[in-house]
């Protein structure tokens, strides 16, 4: 006599059923195990390589920050230079301007005749000495000496002066206008002397002295330089005395 508590008996079908689907969950267990692992394995390979790109490209938008700043201060530094350069340009046309070099001279004897005229003074006398140059110093040199420094390095010009001598009769009206004119050319020039005195004649009352000295600047040939700037105490300049 069977127990009444006994579990009946499982049909074979069933059991069949049962195994199949405890496959399938192991199958599918597995796969996604297996779907897991790639997974995490593709995250550790692109994501090792993302954040190289992503530091890669911190290092090139750094890189191009340092440039733009080098560049906008390349560009301050050029608008610097620009205006130097414009500058130096004014300064040096006005400095060719105000040089009387040799080839200069007739036109400021003619400059000078003019004057005297608009000024409505007479010429009495008007003489414009040989230019006499020397080599120009680098530093430490002015036009009123009357030689290059000694051992002073060469500056690569020479330098000219011309010595004016001006007179002229008229009213003192016409003897200053004369003056504001010759200082209005701007001329590099000293003043050597100058002597305002009364003349004997009605329509001229003073007479005007005026002795001026200009000066200019040439480029100097090289063996103008080598000669003004060579020891004197060298053996080659003793030998050649000798």
């Amino acid at each position: 006599m069977k127990s009444p508590n006994a579990n009946p008996p499982i049909p074979a079908t069933l059991a069949k059923r049962s195994r199949a689907q405890e496959r399938s969950a192991a199958r599918d267990r597995t796969t996604r195990a297996i779907i897991a692992s790639v997974s995490l394995l593709a995250i550790i390979l692109f994501g090792v390589r993302w954040v190289d790109e992503y530091f890669e490209l911190h290092r090139d938008v750094s890189e191009m920050d340092t440039l733009r700043v080098q560049f906008e201060q390349a560009s301050m530094r050029k608008e610097r230079l620009e205006k130097v350069a414009t500058q130096i340009s004014a300064q040096l046309e006005l400095a060719v301007e105000q040089s009387i070099e040799p080839d200069d001279i007739e036109g400021v004897r003619e400059q000078l005749v003019g004057i005297v005229r608009k000024a409505g003074a007479a010429l009495r006398r008007l003489e414009i000495g040989e230019d006499e140059s020397r080599a120009w110093a680098f530093e430490n040199d002015s036009p009123i000496n009357s030689a290059t420094p000694l051992y002073s390095e060469p500056s690569g010009f020479l330098l000219h002066d011309h010595t004016v001598l001006l007179q002229a009769d008229g009213s003192m009206e016409a003897i200053g206008k004369i003056i504001d004119l010759i200082d209005e050319k701007g001329w590099l020039m000293i003043t050597k002397g100058m002597q305002i005195s009364p003349t004997t004649v009605r329509e001229t009352p003073v007479a005007l002295e005026c002795s001026l000295t200009l000066f200019g600047l040439t480029t100097a040939p090289v063996e103008d330089l080598d000669d003004e700037f060579a020891d004197p105490d060298s053996p080659e300049l003793q030998a050649s005395d000798i």
